[in-house]
């Protein structure tokens, strides 16, 4: 996932289409939704990652909403407890400005 995520922000500050998250948004879901790799994920620094998947890309511009969409839900299923919350300010920080609408997404 942190690899996508660096793809996308090459090709956004090449000024080409950052597609990799959109492209792979399905299988990473599925994979995120299986109850067994959850507590790994999460033990991993899973929380960096999904911080990073939601944060803006480097020209300010947000992820697709469907990534968006997808995302968040993957994070309402994860049993995220508050020592990773306080662990990863960026993830607090990206969810509150979409709860905010921060990035002006209708349907998010």
């Amino acid at each position: 996932m942190k690899t996508i995520v660096n793809e996308d922000n090459e090709s956004n500050g090449s000024r080409k289409p950052a597609l990799k998250k959109l492209l792979n948004l399905d299988k990473v879901t599925k994979e995120l939704r299986r109850i067994p790799l959850q507590s790994y994920f999460l033990d991993s620094g899973g929380c960096h990652t999904l911080a990073d998947w939601l944060y803006p890309l480097p020209d300010g511009t947000y992820p697709n909403v469907k990534v968006v969409t997808e995302i968040l839900g993957v994070v309402d299923t994860l049993a995220i407890d508050s020592d990773n919350l306080e662990n990863t300010p960026k993830l607090v920080k990206v969810v509150k400005a979409y709860a905010k609408n921060r990035a002006n997404m209708a349907s998010v």
